[in-house]
């Protein structure tokens, strides 16, 4: 018999094949007559919004779900949620399954999420004498801490108390936490990204740098190297390396949230979430939205797989892979919880202006010591400028 219908699923992560994979040839053998199509494409956020790639599921991330939805692209997906009788809060973890609903309605299901904040290594502190963080620490604490850890340890070649990567990305999580913003709600940059709160937050990064000498000059992220060869006390870091810095260095590994600028009001964590959303005009909805359904909603090798980096949004995949007797993990979770919109993340149009032109910038107050103030006032009037 030929096979009359063919779904297709558009994804970006490579890595995520062989459980794809595994996962649709099931789904195929229940769907006589129905194929599925895997189509990877490292850039797939620009051949979507350009419509080169057209696909009944597609994967999204952070700021898709609110740009495919407000274009159009995605369905919303709340008529199908109510119509199957998916009880999204018995199901899935809550604080993560609502960064999927948009003003346009439920974009996506996520697989996958996580955020920032600070792993420690408990020797140097017990070395130091020094409390761990406490749940309401602020960045005056983060700084206290960094200069006796510097004290204690001394300042061997290649050794530091911390380290923050001077990165657009990680600074604007500082900024939040500052109580800050690079952007007004409307997208404009000037009195944010060169405001007062950013000036305040990115010169106080400086200054741990190059003022006080505990964190090195490095833009660059992703790398626990020196904090596993026990060179670097605290990393401010995604919380995607937890696995592995759990099995290398075992009960001296400890987790801390990110500072905050007020010890009364926690820091708002901008979130990292990945899904799949179905497409607005996909040919075979109630196929579309059967494969969705086993894709994200159950536990198998796609929701397995990504809970090595990432928390699992789905309750039964949480407790299958043990997270729930985790206590880092849990800790995790709860600052998932705290989450904000995901308008304004990673993968917006905003930051991706930023990650073009702010980063290379960033080297001249990194390398150059250029004035932060004047800097900022060049890129925040060179946006609304190219943006009117």
């Amino acid at each position: 018999m030929n096979k009359q219908v063919v779904l297709k699923v558009a994804y970006d992560e490579e890595w995520q094949t062989e459980s794809l994979k595994e996962v649709t040839r099931g789904f195929e053998k229940q769907h006589q007559g129905v194929s599925v199509e895997l189509l990877l494409d490292a850039n797939l956020r620009e051949k979507v919004l350009s419509g080169e790639i057209q696909a009944d599921l597609m994967q999204m991330y952070n700021s898709d779900f609110h740009s495919y939805r407000k274009r159009g692209i995605v369905a919303d997906l709340t008529p199908w949620v109510e119509r199957s009788g998916l009880k999204v809060n018995e199901r899935f973890h809550s604080g993560i399954f609502n960064l999927c609903r948009t003003a346009d309605g439920i974009a996506g299901i996520p697989i996958s999420a996580t955020t920032k904040g600070v792993f420690y290594n408990k020797r140097w502190f017990q070395q130091a004498q020094i409390s761990f963080p406490a749940d309401n620490w602020t960045w005056n604490d983060f700084m206290d801490i960094s200069l006796q850890l510097a004290k204690t340890r001394g300042q061997a070649e290649g050794d530091y108390a911390v380290r923050i990567p001077f990165h657009w990305e990680y600074l604007w999580s500082i900024v939040k936490s500052f109580d800050g913003a690079f952007f007004s709600p409307d997208g404009k940059a000037e009195g944010y990204l060169n405001g007062r709160t950013t000036v305040e937050a990115i010169q106080w990064v400086l200054d741990l740098i190059h003022k006080h000498k505990v964190s090195p000059q490095t833009n660059g992220y992703f790398d626990t190297s020196a904090f596993q060869n026990n060179q670097i006390g605290m990393i401010f870091e995604y919380f995607i390396p937890l696995q592995y810095l759990e099995a290398e260095m075992g009960d001296d590994l400890g987790i801390a949230a990110i500072p905050s600028w007020d010890s009364d009001k926690p820091a708002e964590q901008i979130p990292w979430l990945c899904g799949f959303g179905m497409s607005a005009g996909s040919s075979h909805p109630e196929l579309a939205w059967s494969l969705l359904e086993v894709l994200t909603m159950k536990s198998n090798p796609l929701t397995g797989i990504v809970t090595e980096g990432f928390i699992a949004p789905l309750k039964q995949t949480y407790t299958d892979v043990g997270h729930d007797k985790n206590r880092n993990r849990n800790f995790i979770l709860q600052q998932c919880n705290l989450m904000n919109n995901t308008r304004f993340t990673p993968t917006s149009s905003e930051f991706q202006h930023l990650d073009s032109t702010f980063s290379p910038n960033l080297n001249k107050l990194l390398e150059e010591g250029s004035d932060v103030q004047a800097l900022l006032n060049d890129l925040a009037r060179s946006w609304d400028e190219s943006h009117r």
